[in-house]
């Protein structure tokens, strides 16, 4: 019987994981390299399906995805005033 590689984990990443993910190898302009990327699918999904759902974390701010409406841009985020608000704690 074969062994299982001490390299490989049990892991499956769960919904809003940030991971390290190779996007080598790639097709046309797409990443080629190791990016982070949040994960989109829940464990169970993942599991189920031997598949996890991610969305690449890039910084490019001329990017395609822009002009095709998939681009989420995320800028100035106030972590305090958030913390601040879901504690109940308003100033």
């Amino acid at each position: 019987m074969a062994k299982r590689s001490p390299k490989i984990n049990n892991y499956v990443p769960n919904q809003q994981d940030i991971i390290a993910i190779d996007f080598d190898p790639s097709v046309g302009h797409e990443i080629r390299k190791r990016r982070p990327a949040l994960v989109l699918s829940n464990e169970g999904y993942s599991r189920l399906t031997g598949l996890v759902v991610i969305s690449p974390i890039i910084h490019a701010s001329n990017n395609a995805l822009r002009e095709s409406g998939f681009l989420v841009q995320i800028t100035n985020v106030n972590y305090s005033a958030m913390n601040d608000r879901a504690s109940g704690n308003t100033k």
